[in-house]
C-alpha cells in the first residue's frame, strides 16, 4: 500500500499522470475509430486493442500505488481505461465494455428505460445505438442465411485454421395433421440442427 509520506511528491505525480491521461485519451480518439466502432468487438481482447498502452500503464501504476489485492487486476484496469475513453469522447468513442453492457441488458430485459439509465451513468451506449446494432446483427444473419443456401451458419463455426471440435447433429421429424382421410392439408418435414462447444483457446466468435 502506498504511504502518503510526501504530499508534494504525490501532487507532482498526480499532475504528471493527468497530463499523460490527456495525451493517451487524445491518441485513442484518433486511432482505429472505423475498425473498433463495429459489431462483434466486445471481447476482452478487443478492449486491449482499443486502450492505448500509455493509458493502460498509467492506470496500472495508480492501481499499484493504492491497492493491495492483485485479484483480476487486468480486467479492472481495462474497465477503468474504457470508462476514461468513453467519458472523454462524450460517448462518441464506443468501447467493448459499453457496447457489451448495452446489448446484454437490452437482450435480457428489453427495457429502454434501463438502457438509458445506464447510458446516463456513462456505463452503456444509448438506446438508439443498441437498436442500430441489433438491426445490423439481424441484417448480417439474413445475409449469411441467403449466402449459405437458406441455412444460417454462425461465424467461426467452420473454416477455422485448425480442425473444429466434435459437432453434434440432432435430427427430428415434423409431422402436422398426419391423420386425415384424404392426406390433404398435412405437413411432413425433417429438421436438422448442428452445434458444437467452443474449444479451449479458440478465439471468441464475432457477432
Amino acid at each position: 500500500m502506498f504511504e502518503f509520506s510526501n504530499p508534494l511528491h504525490i501532487t507532482s505525480r498526480v499532475a504528471s499522470i493527468g497530463l499523460k491521461f490527456l495525451r493517451a485519451v487524445n491518441s485513442a480518439m484518433h486511432q482505429g475509430l472505423a475498425n473498433h466502432d463495429c459489431i462483434g468487438k466486445i471481447s476482452k481482447a478487443s478492449a486491449e486493442e482499443i486502450v492505448p498502452e500509455s493509458l493502460h500503464v498509467d492506470i496500472t501504476v495508480v492501481h499499484w500505488l493504492f491497492q493491495e489485492s492483485q485479484d483480476d487486476v487486468k480486467t479492472r484496469i481495462l474497465n477503468i481505461c474504457q470508462d476514461i475513453i468513453f467519458l472523454s469522447s462524450r460517448g462518441h468513442k464506443l468501447t467493448p465494455k459499453h457496447i457489451g453492457i448495452g446489448l446484454t441488458v437490452h437482450q435480457a430485459t428489453r427495457s429502454k428505460q434501463l438502457v438509458q439509465l445506464l447510458h446516463a451513468a456513462s456505463l452503456s451506449v444509448n438506446y438508439d445505438t443498441v437498436l442500430r446494432m441489433d438491426n445490423t446483427i439481424v441484417n448480417d444473419v439474413l445475409e449469411r442465411y441467403k449466402e449459405s443456401g437458406k441455412v444460417f451458419v454462425p461465424r467461426n463455426f467452420t473454416g477455422t485454421t485448425k480442425p473444429a471440435g466434435y459437432t453434434h447433429f440432432p435430427v427430428d421429424n415434423i409431422d402436422i395433421n398426419e391423420e386425415t382421410l384424404s392426406g390433404m392439408g398435412t405437413f411432413h418435414a425433417t429438421q436438422v440442427a448442428a452445434f458444437r462447444r467452443k474449444e479451449e483457446g479458440e478465439p471468441a466468435m464475432d457477432i
